[in-house]
C-alpha cells in the first residue's frame, strides 16, 4: 500500500508592505478588480431593469422595416419587380431623385458588365 502525502502550504514571505513600488502595485492591482467588479454589477442591474420593463411593457417594442414590390414600368413583359425598403423610424433618408433613376433604368445589357460590378438580382417565388 502507498502512502499519499498531501502537500502542505507553500512558505511565503513574510513582508511589512509600506510605501513601497509593491504595496502600489497591490493597490492598483485590487482598485482595479474593484472598478470591473462594480462595472459588473452596474450592468446586471440594467440588464434587469431592462427585462423588468420589458416584461411591463413600459418600452416601446423596436420597429421593423417593412418590405414592398412595385412592379417595374420600363419592361411590363417581364414579371422583373423591384424591391423597396421603409421603415416607420424617421432617421433613415429616402433615396434623392438622381438615385431613384439608377434604379429604374432598363435591365443591364450583358456586354456592360465588368469584372468588380454588383448586380442586383431578385428571383420570383415558386408558386406551389
Amino acid at each position: 500500500m502507498s502512502v499519499l502525502k498531501r502537500k502542505g502550504r507553500e512558505k511565503g514571505r513574510s513582508r511589512i508592505y509600506t510605501e513601497t513600488p509593491e504595496k502600489n502595485r497591490l493597490e492598483s492591482l485590487r482598485n482595479e478588480k474593484n472598478r470591473k467588479r462594480e462595472l459588473q454589477k452596474a450592468k446586471q442591474h440594467a440588464k434587469e431593469l431592462k427585462t423588468a420593463k420589458n416584461l411591463l411593457g413600459l418600452t416601446e417594442p423596436k420597429k421593423k422595416k417593412r418590405v414592398t414590390s412595385l412592379p417595374s414600368e420600363i419592361d411590363s413583359d417581364s414579371s422583373q419587380d423591384e424591391v423597396v425598403m421603409t421603415s416607420d423610424s424617421e432617421d433613415i433618408e429616402m433615396p434623392s431623385e438622381s438615385e431613384e433613376e439608377v434604379i429604374n433604368e432598363e435591365p443591364v445589357n450583358p456586354e456592360h458588365i465588368n469584372i468588380g460590378d454588383f448586380l442586383l438580382i431578385k428571383f420570383e417565388k415558386k408558386k406551389l
